[in-house]
């Protein structure tokens, strides 16, 4: 058998801010941070019945959360009495990417020169915005 395990992450403390007083002169107030990324791959095979049968198995899953430069919630929302959209500095929205990939694949050899493999693949990828409370 063989495998393999691999892992890739950074988060805020790995970014600089370029932020500078052209761009503050244009409302830009932070960078856009990244919070949370991760890389993870693990993988695994070898053989079921020597010179017969083998397998396969992979699993990654990646993702990113970093917030939306110069974008806010609406200090108004949900307030039946106002109409208007005003920024509320204190909440920042974020924009998150992930996905799950998972694959295996079974191969046995039915005669010496041909072989049979059942490939199984399942994915999932996700997108979404959300906003949270500056801390």
């Amino acid at each position: 058998f063989s495998g393999m395990y691999f892992l890739s992450t950074a988060g805020q403390w790995g970014q600089a801010n370029n932020i500078d007083s052209d761009l503050r002169a244009l409302n830009f107030r932070d960078a856009p941070a990244l919070r949370k990324n991760w890389d993870s791959n693990f993988a695994l095979g070898g053989p079921i019945k020597r010179d017969r049968i083998w397998f396969f198995f992979n699993t990654r899953t990646q993702g990113n959360h970093q917030d939306v430069a110069n974008l806010f919630a609406n200090k108004n929302a949900g307030d039946p009495t106002k109409w208007t959209w005003e920024a509320d500095q204190n909440i920042k929205v974020r924009n998150a990417t992930s996905k799950f990939l998972n694959s295996g694949r079974v191969t046995t050899q039915v005669t010496p020169r041909n072989k049979v493999a059942v490939t199984y693949k399942a994915d999932k990828w996700c997108n979404w915005v959300w906003c949270e409370h500056r801390r």
